[in-house]
Order: C-alpha cells, then structure tokens, then sequence
C-alpha cells in the first residue's frame, strides 16, 4: 500500500526510448524472461515452505489434503503474467548497467500518478517490490490463511459442495494470486534498484496480443501496455507532475545527447524540459 514518489523511471535504450515515445506504449515482458533468474522461485520457495508448516499445524488438519495439493502445484502458472519496471532513481548506474547498452540509454520518468490511474483501468497491479524476507514470508502466509479461511467458510455454508472440484479450484486461483505476488517479492540483492512494477492478471498462452521480440539468447514474449487512453489521456502531464528524462552515460557530448532528447520529446510530445544529463563518471565504451 506504500504511496510512490511523483515520477518513476524506466530504463531503456536509444531504440526502446525512441518506440516509447513514438507509440505511447511501454512493453511488459514476460515474467519467466526478466534479469533476475530466481524471479519465479523467492515467492514459490517461501510457499512451499510455509505450507508444509500449515501441513504439520494441528489446527489445519481438517485441511491436510487441500495443503498438499496447494503445495504440489506451486509455481505451475507463473508464466501468465507480464511486469513493466520502473525505478525510484533517475540516475542509478546499476541500472544504466543493466537495462541499457554499453553506449548509453535513457530513463524515461512517467508521473506514478498516470500508471496508477492507467493500472487501475486495466486491471494491472501497481505495487512497490518487497525485498524484506520476513515481510515477504508474513505477506506470504497471510495469503495463505485467507485462501484457508474463505475455504472453510464455504465448506460450512454449503456442506453439499463437491470437495475434489472445490479443491481444484482453490488450488488453481491460490498458484495464480501466488504467481502474481512472485513479480512483487523480490532478492535482497537487488534491493538498491528501490523497484515499482506494472504486473499484468493472467494473460493465457493463446491471447493474440501478445507479441514477441529478439533477445540475447532467443525469442521473448512481451505484451503492449498502453501509456494513453481515452480515459486517463495525461501521461506525460498530471498532478502538477511532467514528464522527465535522464540522458544516460554515452559517448557523445553532454550538450548534444541531451539536444537530441529535446528533439525528440518536442516533436512527439510537444515537451521541451525536463530534461537532465547523467552525473555519473561510467563509461562503458
């Protein structure tokens, strides 16, 4: 629930700067394909373990069958969602790193207020990562006991209910909401990239708007998040928060890597500051 910062920024290179801006689009990947290997298995290795805990409580034994499957099927659906990061830093050289090539890239800053608004239209999670192990594991297990609570409330209300099928459908709507929040809960590690993300609902395999781009080892599935609608046309202007962009490390002269960022934002978004030059002494090249 935490509030974030007016603007967030998203890293990216010249060519992906250059699609964001043209497009007033920002691509989601699919969360099987970002940066971090372990993405998937922080959350799913917290659940496994919290609920062979649940297995051996004396007070969930009336629900020892449910556990066990909810704990066999723990990370089996994970690859039905899409994330789009942005960072609390506009000029973080771990970040210029990592998302952008060697020869320079580019933060682009959207007001938070915009993807919030443009979340809550799409039906996307907006949410700040966790990198707090003992907060991850209380998340965790509070998800867990609400799934146990709700189930048992059924049960009682409608003694008739055909448990197999009610099992099946708790443990499949448990590995999604699981899934979902492994895009939230994030390593120790990475801590410092002080990470927002859009997460998609469940986007099935065959959904015809996925797309599919070239990475560095094989074809990535990505999906088009729209920056602009009908019903929350601002994003580059809103809650007294404009549109910024830090011009990243390159080899270029300060002066005329930041004059090329004012063309571009002036003649696809009629913008013509907010424009900054990296601090950071890195080079790459």
């Amino acid at each position: 629930m935490e509030k974030p910062p007016e603007s967030l920024y998203h890293y990216t290179s010249p060519g992906g700067i250059i699609g964001i801006i043209t497009s007033e689009k920002i691509w989601a990947t699919n969360i099987r394909y970002l940066n971090d290997f372990k993405e998937l298995v922080e959350a799913s290795d917290i659940a496994l373990t919290l609920l062979s805990d649940f297995i051996q409580d004396t007070d969930y034994s009336d629900l020892k069958e449910l556990l066990i499957e909810m704990r066999e099927k723990v990370g089996t659906t994970a690859s039905r969602y899409y994330v789009c990061s942005f960072s609390e830093d506009k000029d973080s050289l771990s970040q210029w790193r990592a998302y952008c090539p060697p020869t320079g890239g580019y933060a682009l800053g959207i007001p938070s207020a915009q993807l919030s608004l443009l979340a809550q239209e799409s039906n996307w999670y907006f949410v700040k990562c966790v990198y707090d192990e003992s907060l991850s594991r209380k998340i965790i297990k509070e998800i867990i006991e609400s799934f146990l609570n709700e189930y048992r409330k059924i049960v009682k209300k409608h003694q008739s209910e055909d448990i197999p099928e009610l099992n099946s459908k708790v443990v499949s709507n448990f590995q999604l909401y699981i899934a979902k929040i492994g895009g939230v809960i994030k390593n120790k590690a990475f801590e410092r990239e002080e990470e927002w993300r859009l997460i998609s609902p469940a986007i099935v395999e065959s959904d015809r708007s996925i797309k599919f781009r070239v990475g560095k080892s094989g074809v990535i599935p990505y999906f088009e998040f729209p920056l602009i609608t009908a019903e929350n046309p601002n994003w580059t202007n809103l809650s007294n928060t404009s549109l910024k962009l830090t011009v990243g490390p390159n080899p270029q002269p300060d002066a005329e890597a930041k004059l090329a960022a004012q063309y571009l934002l002036t003649r696809y978004l009629d913008i013509s500051s907010g424009i900054v030059h990296s601090a950071i002494p890195y080079r790459s090249w």
